[in-house]
């Protein structure tokens, strides 16, 4: 895994967004946030991951209405990406991209490019280009508001959604993911620790019959 977040921004044209980042920590947010996104074309907004990047920072975020993560990485000042979800077969790909670089990811960087609807990405020297998904990916920061943490009785979840958080990207120092209770019906709140990025995430409870 890179060390390094550095970006860089140059514009090649009217209308073109480019962010450069390393290709280890990439791999890693969108792997992340992909967890949690929905797994069928059924529900074409949540069918993704939404990445984008501004005032310094280049967040990547999937949901599927249960589970919601995203993820944060510093970039620089000036770097911009507006929104755009890329869906997830083409989240795989990349994903098999950055794998194939092998040993030398630590020192290769990814290349995002924004024209439109289409999203050209460099990889290794290869590069790959992707049909943005049309449908807006929902507003999703202002859950994370008024959340206080409060005491649960009793509380039920899925336990394959409970366990995919294990899947997230993590520190390699320390293995341990955090769960804080908000109270009765509310969501929790779950802590990855990372290195490089810093991980958000809810999960939804179960209804329990009476």
């Amino acid at each position: 895994m890179s060390t390094d977040t550095t970006t860089t921004r140059s514009t090649i044209g009217a209308g073109v967004q480019t962010l450069t980042v390393a290709a280890g920590v990439f791999g890693d947010l969108i792997a992340g946030a992909a967890i949690a996104a929905h797994a069928k074309p059924d529900l074409h907004a949540l069918y993704g991951v939404s990445i984008s990047a501004a005032g310094g920072v280049m967040r990547a975020a999937a949901t599927d209405r249960f589970r919601l993560i995203y993820g944060e990485i510093n970039t620089g000042e000036g770097d911009l990406l507006d929104a755009a979800t890329v869906s997830l077969p083409d989240i795989k790909r990349l994903g098999v991209a950055i794998k194939a670089l092998g040993k030398s990811v630590a020192r290769q960087e990814i290349t995002l490019s924004r024209l439109g609807d289409i999203l050209t990405v460099t990889v290794g020297g290869d590069s790959l280009t992707l049909n943005l998904v049309g449908a807006t990916f929902p507003d999703y920061l202002h859950l994370f508001d008024g959340l206080t943490p409060k005491p649960v009785e009793t509380v039920a979840y899925n336990p394959l959604f409970l366990a995919s958080f294990a899947k997230v990207p993590g520190s390699s120092k320390q293995i341990m993911n955090t769960f804080t209770f908000n109270g009765e019906g509310k969501p929790v709140r779950v802590s990855i620790p990372h290195d490089l990025i810093t991980w958000h995430a809810l999960l939804m409870p179960m209804r329990i019959s009476k």
